[in-house]
């Protein structure tokens, strides 16, 4: 990267050498073991590595300098996603192979061998996750059991609605991460972002079951309904998901989704959000300004995007969480 330029994930530094086997060292650590060679210009080998954990997944930054080949080897429960920065990568997986570039995503995952090549000057961000945790959320969003096995495309088009907007949310916790608000600090909104990230990215990906997770989903009944507002109602301080929702009221993520679009014009997500703006309206109006701080109240209530915070409390309530404080 060129000096000034910004970096993701800066104050999360974990690797910064010049030293070959060290870098193939901490970054195993991080992801999975591997070999790791310089293929041209070795004096501009500098490796960089940043990483920020968030719940069962993490969010995390790569940069080589130089031309190098990776080779992992074998990878168990995780799936990661490869988002290059700038510059290109070419992916050599089981008779395919995948020139990724900012518009192309690269996927490993367990049982799928491959190797890469990366240009110089290719800073990736990378994503991430638990495969039993994605197994996990995917199985609440169909309401099925999964009865053969996750497995992602290799390339990923960066180019689609669905997986655009999923890169626009990682970039965007990234920045708030940078931005130096205490974030991290906060189950709640921890737990927000890796369900935000994990059901975005299955809903936004190329996978085994994308066809089972688009298609039309049966209504919940409004008897599962009200349960699913009374266990919201007594849970909104805790880091709930729409999996526990929808496993308390005994029914499928989408079909739950399906409930409350109907009956209530909604989604459990934004029903949730309004349960909490509600929350964090008492607690400024409880507070005073010398002593309460409106960022701080904010994340406590798992809002993370502070601008959209302040956007959607004005909406709700016609004033400015500041004006509240200051009442």
């Amino acid at each position: 990267m060129k000096v000034g330029e910004y970096v993701p994930l800066g104050g999360h530094e974990v690797l910064r050498t010049r030293d070959v086997d060290e870098a193939r060292f901490r970054v195993g650590q991080t992801f999975a073991d591997h070999r790791l060679a310089i293929s041209r210009q070795p004096e501009r080998f500098e490796a960089r590595h940043h990483v920020v954990p968030l719940g069962s997944m993490a969010l995390c930054y790569l940069d080589y300098g130089s031309e190098v080949w990776l080779t992992p080897g074998p990878i168990d429960d995780m799936v990661l996603v490869h988002l290059p920065l700038k510059g290109a990568v070419d992916t050599y997986g089981h008779r395919e192979r995948l020139l990724s570039t900012s518009a192309t995503a690269t996927i490993a995952q367990p049982d799928q061998p491959f190797a890469m090549h990366w240009q110089a000057a290719s800073p990736h961000l990378l994503v991430r996750f638990s495969a039993t945790e994605l197994r996990h959320a995917l199985a609440g969003m169909i309401d099925a059991d999964l009865k053969q096995s996750l497995s992602f495309t290799l390339g990923q088009d960066l180019r689609t609605e669905r997986m655009s907007a999923w890169v626009d949310v990682v970039k965007l916790v990234c920045r708030q991460v940078d931005s130096g608000h205490d974030l991290l600090t906060h189950p709640l909104a921890v737990r927000n972002l890796e369900e935000l990230l994990t059901s975005s990215f299955l809903l936004g990906s190329t996978h085994s079951w994308t066809e089972q997770l688009h298609a039309p989903a049966h209504s919940a009944a409004p008897r599962c309904l009200r349960i699913a507002l009374e266990f919201l109602h007594a849970h909104p301080a805790d880091p709930i998901t729409v999996e526990d929702v929808a496993s308390a009221a005994g029914v499928g993520v989408r079909a739950l989704q399906e409930a409350f679009r109907r009956h209530l014009d909604t989604t459990p997500t934004a029903y949730l959000r309004s349960l909490r703006l509600e929350r964090a309206r008492k607690d400024l109006e409880a507070g005073r300004p010398a002593s309460t701080s409106v960022t701080d109240i904010a994340l406590r209530w798992g809002f993370v995007h502070l601008s959209r915070f302040a956007a959607d409390y004005r909406k709700a309530f016609g004033e400015s969480p500041r004006e509240t404080l200051r009442r």
